[in-house]
């Protein structure tokens, strides 16, 4: 079933133009556009129609993306200066990426429908009976992978649960000295935090990202905090365990004492994200010959956490969009770079987390192939470093609280500190503002 279709088209004329569609990209969050202005750009005469279920954008935080992400795109003017952007700062919102690969889309005539809703891929199968290849971009809960491989995952590791805290710093602020006051802060704490310092906003305010490192079981006590429905800490804080609430309190008063910062209390929210690997057992299929190949991308593929993700997404995505455009051609794809890494690591990779499916399935072509191997390669590499990542944070964390505990600790607030922190945090009040409550520091 398909719901909500673009009402500005008729019937007949969509049909007409559905015949004609080469590839259909479902997703059109900044892998989907990607790889879409990608494939375009190698081969203008292909038609694309990207599938899209949300009107708007729904997501604006910060996200790290790294240049190296974007190596070996096609060069166009706009990719050439989104890559220089990344490269003078990898911190970007996830809606400015949209909106620049959105723009794109729209000068290579590539058509995107909002407001559509997929839930069955026999129906789209239907509605573009010509469409060659059919690419799942539409995230971690895929529906197009429901039809690579039944919607089945090879695996599943969860590392850690991320405690986001994000609010609003009126006017300009900055980060904490980690010497001087981040690593004595995890001490007092017990977890490990990073912060992301935003750019003034047009309100001439600074938005803040505080990301606190727990593990499950505390995950789990406040895992309905999401995106989507965030806790609201000004007026919800007695939801949240005692350890977290103390955490987020102490490091804003930290943060008032060492930037003399004032946070706005009223705009301060709080989700949570489950840090976990997953793969699809397949990436690519095909269930006969003449019909349409299916291809996974981004987290349809699979996830990584530490915010690998979208740089894993716009790595296949180039990838991708480089295979599909030899496929038309007839031609084979030269081997990919991670080849030899892949087969050193494939062996070690697979007896961590158990035997392997082939990543291809059905009568594909040999650069589908190859784009298959190449995503279980990069999958198997970053679950390796997602591994060491996972041991080091225990490491950290396990040695901050040690070292809290022995006596000959020098890099530590002094108990007079303490005591002001302490006697701040317990005048707060669901009707105060953190700025005026922390004058006293």
């Amino acid at each position: 079933m398909i719901a909500n279709q673009p009402t500005t088209t008729t019937s007949s004329s969509l049909e007409d133009t559905n015949s004609t569609i080469d590839i259909v990209v479902v997703g059109a969050g900044p892998v989907g556009l990607w790889t879409s202005c990608q494939i375009k750009l190698l081969n203008p005469k292909l038609n694309i129609r990207i599938l899209e279920k949300h009107e708007e954008y729904k997501r604006s935080h910060v996200v790290v993306l790294h240049h190296k992400s974007l190596e070996g795109h096609v060069a166009h003017p706009t990719l050439n200066n989104f890559r220089k952007e990344v490269t003078e700062n990898t911190k970007i919102r996830t809606n400015r990426i949209e909106q620049t690969l959105s723009n794109l889309c729209k000068e290579l005539n590539i058509e995107i429908f909002k407001n559509f809703n997929v839930n069955d891929m026999k129906s789209i199968e239907s509605m573009f009976p010509n469409a060659r290849f059919i690419i799942g971009a539409d995230g971690s809960h895929s529906t197009v992978r429901g039809a690579v491989c039944g919607g089945e995952l090879e695996y599943t590791k969860h590392f850690h649960t991320l405690v986001e805290v994000k609010y609003e710093a009126i006017g300009q602020t900055k980060s904490l000295n980690t010497v001087m006051f981040g690593y004595p802060t995890m001490k007092l704490i017990g977890f490990i935090v990073f912060e992301l310092i935003g750019k003034v906003n047009k309100e001439g305010n600074t938005p803040v990202t505080l990301q606190f490192f727990v593990d499950e079981e505390l995950g789990n006590q406040i895992k309905n905090a999401t995106f989507k429905n965030p806790l609201m800490f000004d007026k919800n804080r007695h939801e949240l365990p005692d350890e977290v609430r103390n955490a987020v309190e102490t490091w804003i008063a930290i943060r008032k004492k060492a930037c003399d910062e004032n946070a706005e209390m009223s705009s301060i929210k709080i989700t949570t994200t489950k840090l976990a690997a997953y793969a699809s057992n397949t990436f690519v299929k095909c269930s006969k010959s003449g019909g349409p190949t299916y291809c996974l991308v981004g987290d349809a593929a699979f996830g990584m956490p530490f915010f690998r993700s979208l740089n894993n997404g716009m790595l296949c995505g180039t990838e991708l969009a480089q295979a599909i455009s030899l496929d038309f051609a007839g031609m084979k794809k030269k081997e990919s770079i991670f080849k030899s890494l892949g087969t050193k690591i494939s062996g070690v990779v697979s007896q961590q987390i158990g035997g392997r499916t082939s990543p291809s399935e059905g009568p594909v072509s040999d650069t589908m192939v190859e784009y298959a191997n190449y995503v279980r390669m990069l999958e198997q590499k970053e679950y390796n470093l997602a591994k060491i990542k996972s041991s080091g944070l225990v490491a950290f964390r396990m040695f901050t609280r040690v070292s809290s505990k022995v006596p000959w600790q020098t890099n530590k607030f002094s108990q007079e500190e303490i005591d002001e922190i302490n006697k701040c945090k317990n005048s707060y009040s669901d009707d105060n503002r953190v700025s005026s409550l922390m004058d006293s520091l």
